[in-house]
């Protein structure tokens, strides 16, 4: 087994809303400039963090499952099922997207969350 460490400089990265809120990705999307794009099913692992109140506006989510645990601060997720929840320190959000929907983000406070994210087909 070949075990590799990636520091920062080869994790991707991503801003959003000006860059109060900001993603470091050991696993990214292609383009974000992670060495490691994909592993197996797993495609998508970051850890987020604002320093100040921010938010990601509505994007689209569809056939992955994406799992949050919040670290300190507060998160605030709705989508266009109508579900609306905060996710705080020590929450675990688990998010199915087997169909189509649309979703903001948005920081309430200082905060840190690790999210990683599963392909479902």
């Amino acid at each position: 087994m070949n075990i590799q460490i990636l520091g920062p400089e080869h994790q991707g990265k991503e801003e959003f809303d000006g860059g109060k809120i900001k993603a470091q990705k050991p696993l990214g999307f292609s383009g974000q400039g992670a060495v490691t794009v994909r592993l197996g099913p797993l495609f998508y692992w970051a850890w987020g963090h604002a320093e100040a109140e921010g938010g990601i506006g509505f994007h689209p989510h569809q056939g992955f499952e994406i799992i949050s645990y919040g670290i300190t601060g507060q998160g605030f997720h709705k989508d266009t099922t109508g579900s609306e929840s905060i996710l705080g320190p020590g929450d675990i959000q688990l998010m199915q997207a087997a169909r189509v929907f649309n979703m903001p983000k948005a920081s309430r406070r200082v905060s840190r969350v690790f999210k990683s994210g599963l392909n479902l087909t």
